[in-house]
């Protein structure tokens, strides 16, 4: 698997690979007044991607309940939106059926 040393994205073909835009992710608490760089094509996108490396760190709090709110702009300027962010878990069952023997 290659992976990407700018964007850390998987991809097939390096001569066709082209990053995500790169968003400045903004979360007070975690990271002070310090930014994340994120590369993902939407805020909510760049949202969920933060989502997931805070609950890397924090042990799954979001996905025990908590809820943060953070910052996201564009790296090379924009709007600056504010997204809440919060977790689920999804429980998943399976069933197998059994061959007499």
């Amino acid at each position: 698997m290659k992976f990407c040393t700018i964007c850390k994205k998987y991809y097939f073909n390096c001569e066709k690979h082209k990053c995500p835009p790169c968003w400045k992710v903004f979360h007070e608490e975690f990271l002070g007044d310090d930014f994340l760089k994120i590369y993902e094509y939407t805020y909510d996108d760049a949202a969920i991607e933060y989502a997931k490396n805070y609950d890397t760190v924090y042990e799954l709090r979001l996905l025990e309940g908590e809820i943060i709110i953070i910052e996201i702009e564009p790296f090379n300027g924009g709007e600056r939106k504010k997204i809440e962010i919060s977790g689920e878990l999804e429980p998943v069952y399976n069933a197998k059926i059994i061959k007499n023997e």
